[in-house]
């Protein structure tokens, strides 16, 4: 929220944004990853170690499938076998 250290948040998962910004908004693929990885650890202060896969970071990856569904997912390069995480 403009103004305060706080990000708005949503229910959308992650996954269906970058679905929608890729198949029916016509973004590019790189610029929608970036959308979804980059850009919010930016905004969060953590891009020297989040959003991108480079040497020297956490390795924190999702693997979807063509229709965008989670298959695999990695926390610090340690696979989690849990599809899906409830917070």
């Amino acid at each position: 929220l403009k103004g305060t250290d706080t990000i708005a948040g949503s229910t959308l998962q992650m996954n269906r944004g970058l679905q929608i910004l890729i198949e029916e908004a016509g973004v590019p693929v790189d610029t929608a990853i970036n959308a979804c990885t980059l850009n919010p650890a930016r905004c969060l202060g953590v891009d020297d170690r989040k959003g991108k896969i480079c040497a020297g970071y956490d390795a924190d990856l999702v693997v979807l499938d063509r229709d965008y569904n989670v298959i695999q997912t990695y926390c610090r390069g340690i696979e989690f076998r849990e599809k899906r995480f409830m917070f």
